[in-house]
């Protein structure tokens, strides 16, 4: 799965989104809620610092979660 992440909006709705994926694949609350930080925290600082669009891709593969972030610019603090 792969969203395209424009704003806070776009975020909240493709981790939510997420969220649902991995809980219909039996995959503990704690392992998601772990997930849901790591994307947030990921992608609000991608927003936040290098002023364009982020792209999101989270796979399941042999019960480990892929978490994939680009930004559409790089930023270097």
């Amino acid at each position: 799965m792969v969203y395209e992440i424009e704003n806070h909006d776009s975020l909240k709705a493709a981790v939510d989104e997420i969220c649902v994926f991995l809980s219909s694949r039996a995959v503990a609350e704690e392992r998601i809620f772990d997930c849901k930080l790591v994307m947030y925290e990921l992608l609000a600082n991608s927003l936040e610092h290098s002023g364009g669009r982020a792209w999101l891709q989270v796979a399941l593969e042999q019960g480990k979660i892929h978490i994939t972030v680009r930004a559409e610019r790089t930023y270097c603090p």
